[in-house]
């Protein structure tokens, strides 16, 4: 179960989708989370060389998703989500909840 303050983790691209700001029901009863998106730029698809037009969001901008439906992804602990992307669905839709982004990790000294 989704809570505030978690990161989703993409099961794919091994990057963290944004973190979890709330956790709720939608007027209709289903699961529902609010996510402060980590890199705005993944709702942008730059698959097609062909295009003219481009959007580039700029750094510091927050782009905060509300109501995004999301369920179990299975035994493993993963959740699906009803999140807009132009990765793969397993870079921008499945993703394992993580309590602090992989940064901090990184940077944690190992425990002796």
């Amino acid at each position: 179960m989704p809570a505030v303050g978690q990161w989703l983790f993409s099961s794919c691209s091994a990057e963290y989708y944004g973190k979890i700001l709330a956790v709720g029901k939608d007027a209709n009863g289903a699961d529902v989370i609010d996510i402060r998106m980590s890199n705005p730029n993944n709702l942008v698809s730059t698959e097609d060389d062909a295009a003219l037009t481009r959007i580039d969001l700029p750094t510091g901008v927050d782009v905060i998703l509300r109501d995004v439906l999301w369920k179990s992804g299975g035994e493993d602990g993963s959740i699906v989500c009803d999140t807009p992307g132009s990765g793969c669905y397993r870079c921008t839709k499945l993703f394992w909840l993580r309590d602090t982004p992989a940064d901090v990790h990184m940077r944690r000294p190992h425990a002796r």
